[in-house]
């Protein structure tokens, strides 16, 4: 999640969810099955939108209760941002808008320090409307995941593994994708990608399934 969310403060935000394999000195020569363990040991670390962190020793069960926790978040950013102005595409033309005359009034302004306020007011209305442009385009990811491609995911990732079992692995060209872990370093393109394969997986299985043997 790269923004706040009404109702949840930034210490308990998860911003991301990093899963790292601690890489420990182990004698030479010794070689038990619990020191392979301590050599391959892997740790949880939550990252929240303060800048803070929590690390955990990592189990599937942990990783799960943090991903239904980002899955409760997303899920509320997505209903109290539809609500949010950065969604509003008049807002982003006016501030562009204003951007623009600000500018263009500046360069034909005599006194410097008028020149200097449009300027600024230039850039400040330029920067509104580029962030307000990356918000909507990141809260219509989020919408857009949890409309169509959340509950897509399970069947996704078994088609995945069915293709990896027929044919080479570089053979196969998809987006890797497990979960909301992945959905701010995911494009729209891809997600899109995603539901169009399920889609077209039950599609030929669903006519598979009405052929008739003799």
């Amino acid at each position: 999640m790269k923004y706040s969310i009404d109702g949840i403060s930034k210490e308990r935000t998860i911003k991301s969810v990093d899963v790292v394999k601690m890489v420990e000195e182990v004698e030479q020569g010794e070689n038990s099955k619990e020191q392979q363990e301590q050599k391959n040991k892997r740790i949880i670390v939550v990252n929240y939108l303060d800048g803070t962190q929590d690390i955990f020793d990592f189990s599937l069960v942990t990783l799960r209760q943090i991903e239904d926790i980002m899955l409760a978040q997303g899920k509320k950013y997505v209903a109290k941002g539809s609500k949010k102005i950065f969604l509003n595409s008049n807002i982003h033309a006016l501030f562009a808008g204003m951007a623009v005359l600000s500018g263009g009034a500046a360069a034909f302004v005599a006194s410097p320090l008028v020149a200097v306020a449009l300027g600024v007011t230039a850039i400040s209305c330029g920067t509104a409307a580029v962030v307000g442009h990356v918000k909507k385009q990141d809260y219509k990811k989020y919408e857009f995941f949890f409309r169509k491609v959340a509950d897509k995911l399970d069947d996704y990732k078994k088609i995945l593994a069915t293709e990896q079992e027929i044919a080479e692995p570089k053979s196969t060209k998809s987006t890797k994708m497990t979960g909301i872990r992945q959905l701010d370093n995911t494009s729209m393109r891809s997600l899109e990608t995603i539901v169009t394969k399920v889609e077209r997986y039950h599609e030929i299985e669903k006519g598979r399934q009405k052929v008739k043997t003799l």
